[in-house]
């Protein structure tokens, strides 16, 4: 609007008129200007005070503004615009009663304005008079017929209503008429977004972003759903265009390399989380990450140096200790770790901390100290959740499947869609040779059927069962999905045997016996195996 009445004045410098128009587009953008009243005597409200009152509206000075409109209501009684501002100046000022009054009387002397009725509906609406305020708005339309904020209201009145259908068809009648206009997209894409329709909500972001390209608040409203749906790429590329807007914007560069780092593309990840620091050089989640990327490529002097310099910065900041405590493990260090990890805990208690201190414990071979104080942090924190649930994986693993199962009873019946802990509920279950075995392990692979682990457990719980058809089903997939698994390899090759097919259960055992890495079931698998033989 600015920029044609611009080349307007500049061929016109001289008409009054168009220097009306620009006046009112700069109040309109929320500016003031530099101008007083001179029609004293009231004689030319359009041309001599109409701008003034509205920039007197704006700088919020609403007395001098209400003298100025009483003067021209001496002459003009029945002008609605009259009326209008007056309403306004007591909306301002908080006097609704009066405000309403002004209102209605500009509607009475104006049927045609548009501003009142919807200032009179929005008084209605505060008023909780949904009906009168939706029989305003509908006037408004049949006024101006591609009025937002009418349209944009009737959508809220019937939101309030619980009627979605309704609400739905006012918002994309005013995006279908309103090609230009955020509003309807705005209150559409956080339907949406909200209620989990990603696909519909990157859409109408999408049209936003066309509509301004050069709105930062939308790209970024852009980005985020673009992530949501996993499109990554076209996240990144939506941050340059950010970046291309604001390049010194530390936060900008964090959410860009954020993006680069879930990506996986490190090196452009490091890069941007370098300017960050350039721009804000005591930024934390910027050394956070790039002491991360440095413990990824096994940079690890590098790593060390950048943690001392954040415990420096930051000596006062748990995650300072925390990352000086992952470099120490990272530099088989545990002993170190330790004293990081409860240093970290001592300025802010998190389970993540709680967890890298017992599992430092256990790597310095302080394997008592480390379950102790693991027993003593459940029954501090009792409604810690993963707490107990790695507690109850210690008990599994040391045998004391009684109080495994105490533990994961408790943690499924609080999380009844964490499939690992009923999946362990199972393996547990099956070793005090209780019936629920089958029930739990059932029940983990209902919720996530694609899991070789959830596979393997309802496998190998039917096969203890006497249902090696089934089972022997079950554990060549899951043998399939985890190859690299000698434990799955283990159950699969004893299904084989219990239906006498020794010749395949022989390359399974040697497959899982000649795998590298941890092999819970290789004393057993090595008996089977010479038994077979």
């Amino acid at each position: 609007s600015d920029a044609y009445i611009k080349k307007s004045m500049l061929a016109a410098p001289d008409d009054e008129v168009i220097q009306r128009h620009f006046q009112r587009s700069k109040l309109e953008a929320g500016e003031t200007l530099p101008i007083q009243f001179n029609d004293t005597n009231f004689n030319d409200f359009l041309g001599e005070g109409h701008i003034p009152i509205l920039n007197l509206l704006s700088q919020k000075n609403y007395d001098e503004a209400s003298r100025i409109i009483r003067g021209y209501m001496g002459t003009m009684p029945d002008n609605g615009l009259l009326h209008y501002l007056l309403g306004s100046t007591y909306l301002y000022k908080g006097d609704i009663e009066k405000a309403q009054n002004e209102f209605q009387k500009s509607i009475q002397f104006s049927p045609d304005l548009i501003e009142p009725r919807i200032n009179l509906a929005k008084i209605y609406l505060h008023q909780n008079k949904e009906r009168d305020a939706e029989r305003e708005f509908r006037k408004v339309l049949t006024l101006q017929q591609n009025n937002d904020q009418a349209m944009i209201s009737l959508a809220g009145i019937f939101s309030r209503a619980g009627n979605e259908e309704e609400m739905l068809k006012w918002l994309n009648s005013s995006r279908k008429i309103n090609t230009a206009s955020l509003a309807s997209r705005e209150v559409l894409e956080k339907f949406y977004r909200e209620k989990g329709d990603i696909n519909k909500a990157l859409e109408l972001s999408g049209e936003m972003v066309e509509i301004q390209p050069q709105n930062i608040r939308l790209l970024l409203r852009h980005a985020n759903n673009q992530k949501a749906i996993g499109r990554i790429d076209l996240a990144i590329q939506a941050f340059q265009k950010i970046i291309e807007l604001k390049p010194d914007e530390p936060d900008t560069w964090a959410g860009m390399g954020r993006l680069q780092f879930l990506s996986n593309n490190l090196n452009a990840s490091k890069s941007s989380y370098e300017k960050v620091l350039q721009l804000d050089p005591k930024n934390l989640i910027a050394r956070v990450i790039l002491i991360q990327i440095d413990l990824k490529y096994g940079q690890l002097d590098s790593a060390l140096e950048k943690a001392k310099q954040m415990q420096a910065m930051h000596p006062d900041t748990s995650a300072s200790y925390d990352m000086l405590g992952d470099v120490h493990i990272a530099l088989n260090m545990p002993d170190k770790a330790i004293q990081d990890y409860q240093e970290s805990l001592r300025l802010h208690k998190t389970t993540d901390i709680y967890l890298k201190l017992y599992s430092a414990y256990n790597r310095d071979n302080q394997i008592k100290k480390g379950f102790d104080l693991l027993e003593q942090w459940v029954e501090e924190n009792p409604q810690n959740l993963q707490l107990k649930e790695v507690l109850a994986l210690t008990y599994q693993r040391r045998g004391d499947f009684q109080k495994a199962q105490l533990l994961y009873e408790d943690v499924v019946n609080k999380a009844r869609h964490n499939d690992r802990a009923l999946n362990n509920l199972a393996l547990v279950s099956l070793e005090l040779k209780s019936p629920m075995s089958i029930e739990y392990a059932e029940m983990a692979f209902n919720l996530n059927p694609d899991s070789s682990m959830n596979k393997d457990t309802l496998g190998w719980v039917l096969l203890n069962n006497h249902n090696p058809g089934k089972a022997l089903t079950l554990l060549k997939d899951a043998s399939e999905k985890s190859p690299n698994n000698p434990d799955i390899r283990y159950h699969y090759a004893v299904a084989l045997n219990k239906v006498g097919d020794n010749n395949q259960a022989v390359k399974q055992l040697y497959l899982a016996l000649n795998a590298k890495g941890e092999f819970a079931n290789r004393s057993p698998a090595q008996k089977l195996l010479n038994e077979i033989k």
